[in-house]
């Protein structure tokens, strides 16, 4: 049973630094946290 506004949903995505240019190059790595609350908002966030 979820609170009047409480996250009820929470789906992430995760994958593995993977993407460069050259061999010096920090690596990209995308992270993000989708979230539905009991109110019917939604939030995201990035990493």
């Amino acid at each position: 049973m979820a609170l009047k506004g409480g996250v009820t949903h929470v789906q992430t995505f995760r994958r593995r630094p993977a993407f460069r240019q050259e061999a010096a190059d920090p690596m990209l790595c995308i992270n993000s946290s989708h979230l539905q609350f009991a109110n019917g908002a939604v939030g995201y966030r990035v990493l």
